[in-house]
């Protein structure tokens, strides 16, 4: 097939005009993709005069985000210096300067870039989940959202719920008829999971329509008896002429084991029997065609089994597509349900917003946000998310839907050569479904990545008919930005390697073929090394699989060679995360010999075969039984953390571990196994048992998530093996390919369901008439990814590509490079840009030698003799915890008050008399510690206030419970309703009864407010001079303070153009109302020093409002302070349980003096 290629005109980033509307760039690799983001900001804000804050930049990473983020305020910055005067060598910034100073003020121009530098932090750089979470939370109303809802990140047990609901609901109350029949058809359960990747496509069809189970079931119940009444009347005649084909002595007697199995099998397997006696394997020339005629005289015949395989196809058929449409409907059920949302519900939820007639309310308040969206990594985008933008920004479908949104600026960037995340739901049909819906259509023409030879041999390999056996995806060749270097300039860029051809003439089979790519590709490697003055650091090796990474990481590992792996592998992926679970089932199993007797051969400990079997047949065996003990009690005790790190420490794994060439590896895989299962700990509240249950999970299907991918240590100056998929986005100086030559047979009989794009919409075809030709077309889909994976692979180095190749290595013909080889090329050849070398059969790779750098060591003189600690992180915790001065401290011990979010409630309680604890009011107190606190603060922190004045969310208080391992039986848990009703609903001031946050607006409130102070060096001393004499406060012992000062503030909000603070305390002093009237409040505050707590967050919420709020004034804006005893609080007034304090401007001034003497007052009105 002849590609006729349109010729995309090149995008200008200097002059393109910035009209708006929708404009697809097409950013080929290494042609400049973030360069021209960030570019286009910068035009945005001073040439538009947008404010940073409403340009949105959405890529589909985190470490993307980040990119961004810093590569657009390094060139505004870059931008503003040169404003003021600064020498630059962009010639693009010079040149832009030079046409700027036409169109914009030069005031208006620096401005503008000092309010965009100022704005970066609130700049909307996001992932499109991050995107789509922000507009849902923000809107929720407009989105038709419940409010509160928490995103997950782990969706299995949901699934596993998913499955098990239906197969329960499917299966369990069936006759057993039944049952044995969807058994036939689907054995387990397990065979569902298989689906449910393809049926969380979006507009995802399902082929073909089949009878529902219940319609279908009476059908295969009368073909099953029809069945079986043939069975019982066919055995007889069987077994009948059998005996009469041996009386004849038509049977060879050889034949008669295998006839008499076949016999014994007939009624599961009857066809098999019948087949064997047709051909007449087992019998002489005399029972042959005896056997023939009897055979055909007892056959069942063609329809009756058609209509076997037919029914039990279609009921498997059936039951997938209900599996399917049970998990499209339920899921949402469930996660809303439980006020959850997956990272695939985000995008869905907001994407069916905005189809509702009502959208344009949304649309509305998002485009008001928003004047210009760019979009990164455009070709991985899918129906919904081009969807989103484009109902959102795109000028013809918002003009449809909102006819009153002025047109955005909308800007898509990406590159459908390089869309190879199929895996991941991305869809290349939206991007060109995109792409006829934009207005115009260009595409980055120069590549600042590779020499420009390198960029040409690129350009010839891929510059032939239809490329990527794609109709829509074109190649356009590219130029060479870079400036050719005259010594790479005279070599090939580009290196083929074949193989020799066999003495048999037969093609090379896989694993023979790459045992000899492997020893030749660590040669030629070595040979750069050691010869060529090229560094590890330089080269990388692009495989199409991590086991293949691995294998050449271990090779090169033998020469010496510092090599690291980048891939995506799960940290639970790895043989340590194995081990670790072995350790750990021996700690809390420390007397089962079966678990502990296996530890000694792990390479954790160094015992070789002989004293592993010296200590397993002597006394030392016990020592192993003792250790696991200890361990057990020290991880009950304190933490796994602890127990883990003593093995390492009392065993030297460590040092045991440095004898293996991967060592580094090896203890840095064991360092973050450790503390990511602590984390996991920490936020799950697992016990040690559950501990152990949720790694065994995560080693059968482990966790994919950043946090758990395997980390790079010290791979600055190490050579790279990267899988393709990992190395997208990349570079390297020399890359070498070593399997862009294999590719997979397409399946001779497929039977999995199989998804392909048809007509506009995907097709999920689980059997249909069109089956195969579907395999077919799915494969050929495949083949086409396959290619733009070559191409990713191809366009990563600046110097050199080193590729294995050759029509000798089986399976060629079907892989990218042999399709590639076989188009007609576009455009003459030009060899030379091309070397051919044959790999040796006896290659040898030598043992990397580093150089040696001399070194002119020279004496240092050690002036400093102690370290200095004044310089860390305070918190009121950490204040109050080194305790009060002896002249205040009252006889009673004051401990810390924890500060974290997740501990705050941990208020410390008086001593209580006996009569006061016999005393306890269930309905008030229904509990009392900690665990009650987190309780009470994660409800007001995670539910609408409003929606709290209604009653408690019974799922949110059963998981929160189960989270803090509370067991609240109905009396206690109708009193944990009225209690957090009370909060709700009580006055926060005596002058003003309709203040309480039942009443809040959700949009002036902001939960769990973090700030971060910073202290220069100061004293306690001098914080208790600057302390009013008004407040609940006892002076601090003398400690020296200097770092940084940081704090929670439960919540924050806006009343009536006044702002507040409030913090929730559970402490427990009595079960009279009485004990909480302020008096009594002021007496427990001042126990545990609360008015440096809300005399910190004072003045931290007042420098937070100097900064963001225009015109802000002390006397005006700011409100106080409000401490909610909630035990104590009423629901009618504010006469218990509140308590109330405004500082005094001057006492903030003084105390923010006192904490960094370089303040400067503001005088109470923002400058």
């Amino acid at each position: 097939m002849t590609n006729t290629s349109p010729t995309l005109a090149p995008f200008d980033v200097l002059n393109h005009p910035l009209n708006p509307g929708s404009c697809l760039i097409e950013a080929s690799a290494g042609t400049g993709k973030t360069f021209s983001i960030a570019f286009l900001v910068l035009r945005l804000v001073v040439e538009k005069a947008l404010p940073i804050e409403q340009i949105l930049i959405v890529t589909f990473t985190d470490a993307a985000t980040q990119e961004l983020r810093e590569r657009v305020r390094q060139r505004l910055v870059e931008a503003k210096n040169a404003l003021n005067g600064a020498t630059s060598e962009d010639k693009l910034l010079n040149d832009w300067l030079t046409q700027l100073a036409s169109q914009v003020q030069h005031a208006d121009a620096q401005a503008r870039l000092v309010q965009a530098l100022a704005n970066i932090d609130q700049a909307s750089i996001s992932t499109i989940h991050g995107f789509c979470q922000k507009i849902l939370t923000e809107y929720p109303l407009e989105s038709e959202q419940a409010f509160g809802q928490t995103l997950t990140t782990d969706m299995t047990g949901l699934y596993d719920e998913l499955v098990a609901d239906f197969w329960r609901q499917t299966v369990y109350e069936r006759p057993k008829e039944q049952v044995a029949l969807i058994l036939a058809a689907l054995p387990s359960p397990k065979n569902l999971y298989s689906l449910l990747y393809d049926i969380k496509q979006p507009g995802l069809r399902i082929t073909p329509e089949v009878k529902d189970i219940d319609t279908l079931m009476p059908e295969l119940l009368a073909h099953q008896q029809a069945w079986q009444t043939w069975l019982t009347q066919t055995q007889p005649k069987i077994d009948a002429f059998i005996a009469e084909a041996q009386a004849h002595n038509w049977i060879n007697a050889r034949s008669l084991g295998a006839l008499a199995g076949h016999q014994a099998n007939f009624n599961n397997d009857p066809l098999t029997l019948l087949d064997y006696l047709a051909k007449g394997t087992p019998f002489n020339k005399q029972g042959k065609p005896a056997a023939a005629e009897f055979v055909a005289q007892i056959h069942p015949g063609d329809t009756l089994l058609t209509n076997q395989t037919q029914l039990h196809q279609q009921l498997k058929i059936a039951l997938q597509s209900a599996f399917a449409a049970h998990f499209q409907q339920q899921l949402s059920v469930k996660l809303q349900a439980q006020n959850l949302m997956s990272f695939d519900d985000l995008i869905q939820r907001l994407y069916q917003a905005l189809q509702q007639p009502q959208a344009s309310t949304l649309i509305e308040r998002v485009r008001s946000s928003y004047q210009a969206a760019l979009i990164d990594e455009f070709q991985d985008t899918d129906q919904w998310q081009w969807g989103i933008f484009s109902a959102l920004f795109n000028q013809n479908t918002q003009t449809a839907q909102n006819p009153q949104t002025d047109p955005a600026y909308l800007f898509l960037i990406g590159d459908p050569k390089q869309a190879i995340y199929k895996f991941r739901g991305a869809d290349i049909h939206a991007y060109f479904a995109a792409a006829n819906q934009c207005q115009a259509h260009y595409t980055l023409d120069t590549n600042w990545r590779s020499q420009p030879n390198l960029v040409q041999a690129v350009n010839q390999v891929f510059d032939v008919d239809n490329p990527f056996r794609f109709d829509s995806l074109h190649f356009q060749p590219v130029n060479a930005g870079v400036n050719s270097d005259p010594q790479l300039a005279a070599q090939p860029a580009w290196h083929w390697l074949t193989l020799p051809d066999k003495d048999d003439g037969k093609p090379w089979a896989n694993n023979a073929a790459e045992s000899l790519i492997q020893q030749n590709l660590l040669a030629e490697i070595s040979d750069l090394l050691q010869h060529h003055g090229v560094q590890p650091k330089q080269i990388a090796i692009l495989v199409r699989a991590n086991h293949r990474a691995e294998s050449y990481r271990q090779a090169l590992a033998k020469l010496g060679i510092p090599a690291v792996i980048k891939s995506r592998q799960s940290i639970y992926q790895t043989a340590q995360a194995e081990q670790l679970y072995r350790v750990m089932a021996a700690m809390l199993q420390h007397n089962d010999s079966r678990l502990i007797k296996p530890l000694l051969a792990l390479d954790w400990f160094g015992l070789n075969s002989e004293q592993v079997y010296q200590v397993l047949h002597s006394d030392a065996l016990e020592h192993w039984f003792e250790l696991m003990q200890r361990l057990n009690q020290l991880w009950h005790k304190t933490s796994f953390i602890a127990a883990l790190y003593a093995l390492l420490e009392q065993q030297q794994v460590l040092e045991h571990l440095t004898k293996f060439n991967d060592a580094e590896r090896r203890i840095a895989n064991i360092q973050q196994l450790a503390e990511i299962l602590q984390t996991e700990i920490h936020q799950r509240h697992l016990t040690p048992a559950k501990t152990l249950d949720f790694l065994a999970h995560q080693l059968t299907e482990p966790d994919g998530s950043d946090a758990t991918i395997v980390r790079l240590d010290r791979d600055d100056e190490a050579l790279q093996i990267v899988t393709v998929h990992a190395a997208k986005g990349l570079e390297y100086d020399y890359v070498f390919c070593p399997d862009l030559w294999q590719a997979k047979d397409p399946e001779k009989n497929p039977k999995d369901p199989v998804r392909v794009y048809q007509n506009g919409e995907w097709l999920l075809d689980l059997g249909s008439e069109q089956f195969a030709q579907h395999h077919d077309q799915a494969y050929q889909e495949q083949q086409a990814e396959d290619l733009r994976l070559a191409y990713v692979a191809l366009t990563r180095a600046k110097i050199r590509n080193t590729v294995v190749t050759g029509e000798n290595l089986k399976g060629f013909e079907l892989s990218p490079l042999g399709y590639l080889h076989q188009q007609p090329p576009r455009t003459e050849r030009h060899d030379s840009l091309f070397t051919r070398r044959e790999l040796l059969l006896d290659a040898q790779p030598q043992v990397y030698q580093p150089p040696s750098a001399p070194r002119d060591y020279q004496a240092c003189s050690m002036q400093r003799t102690s370290v200095d600690t004044r310089y860390r992180l305070f918190s009121f915790t950490g204040l109050v915890k080194a305790g009060h001065s002896a002249a205040s401290t009252p006889s009673a011990e004051l401990e810390a008050v924890n500060e974290t979010p997740t501990d705050k409630a941990q208020e410390n309680l008086l001593p209580q008399e006996p009569a006061a604890i016999d005393a306890f009011d269930k309905e008030r107190d229904i509990a009392r510690g900690a665990d009650f606190g987190n309780l009470v603060h994660d409800l007001l922190e995670q539910q609408d206030f409003a929606q709290l004045a209604q009653g408690v969310d019974p799922e949110l208080r059963q998981a929160l419970c189960q989270k803090y391992g509370l067991k609240l039986n109905p009396n206690q848990q109708l009193a944990l309703d009225n209690l957090m009703q009370r909060i709700v609903t009580t006055p926060l001031r005596s002058d003003q009864p309709g203040l309480t946050l039942e009443q809040l607006p959700s949009n002036k409130v902001l939960k769990e407010m973090a700030f971060y102070y910073a202290l220069s060096p100061s004293s306690t001393l001098q914080l208790n001079h600057a302390m009013p004499s008004d407040v609940p406060f006892l002076p601090l012992k003398a400690q020296q303070l200097a770092g940084y000062l940081n704090g929670f503030i439960d919540l924050v909000f806006e009343h009536q153009g006044q702002f507040y603070l409030l913090d929730y305390k559970t402490n427990y002093l009595g079960s009279d109302p009485n004990d909480y009237t302020p008096d009594r409040l002021f007496a427990e505050m001042q126990h545990h020093s609360y008015g440096l707590q809300f005399m910190l967050y004072c003045l931290a919420l007042h420098q937070y409002l100097c900064h963001r709020l225009p015109d802000y004034d002390y006397e005006r804006h700011f409100a106080g302070v409000v401490y909610g005893f909630v035990r104590g609080m009423n629901g009618e007034n504010a006469d218990t349980g509140v308590y109330h304090y405004r500082p005094k401007l001057a006492d903030l001034e003084r105390l923010a003096a006192c904490l960094s003497p370089q303040y400067a007052p503001s005088q109470g009105v923002a400058s």
